[in-house]
């Protein structure tokens, strides 16, 4: 589990009704325990994003303690280790 433990936005520019958006996500930072993901959202066709902003989250077992997960879920970890390196 990856409960949120800190949010981040800063806003540019607004976003509109009928406006198309397209948000990316990447994985930014990776520890064993906690994963950072940034994030952009541009309006469609538009090379300047309108806001940006991180999600910081906890790498958690069942009874929401911290857990290594790269060492008890090595799958998980190489997946977004992966992600990472494609930024």
């Amino acid at each position: 589990m990856t409960p949120l433990v800190e949010l981040n936005c800063k806003y540019y520019s607004p976003a509109y009704y009928d406006d198309e958006l397209v948000v990316t996500a990447t994985v930014s930072k990776l520890t064993p325990a906690r994963v950072v993901f940034s994030y952009e959202v541009f309006r469609e066709g538009q090379d300047k994003p309108l806001c940006t902003g991180y999600t910081v989250h906890a790498l958690v077992n069942k009874e929401m303690r911290p857990t290594n997960t790269k060492k008890y879920f090595p799958e998980i970890y190489t997946a977004m280790e992966k992600m990472m390196e494609n930024n």
